[in-house]
């Protein structure tokens, strides 16, 4: 995402808030953590476990995440924004 596309997206929510709104941004495929991670490593021209340790410290389950996240919330509206 570029600049210009994060400050339009914190214009819209702006406009579209009413107060006490959350927005949620879809933003498209998920990719793993550890692919991410390594691919990073990779690209500063080390290797990953040897220059690098990679520490798996525990995961969340969705459903834990998004009752944490939005507490309370049953409904949801759906915005979709054109490009």
């Amino acid at each position: 995402m570029t600049i210009p596309e994060a400050c339009q997206l914190v214009l819209e929510a702006g406009f579209l808030g009413k107060g006490g709104e959350i927005f949620v941004f879809d933003m498209g495929k998920p990719i793993k953590i550890i692919d991410l991670a390594v691919n990073m490593i990779r690209l500063s021209g080390m290797e990953p476990g040897k220059d690098i340790k990679i520490e798996y410290i525990g995961l969340r389950s969705e459903k834990s995440y998004m009752r944490n996240c939005f507490p309370g919330r049953k409904k949801y509206c759906r915005h979709i924004t054109k490009k």
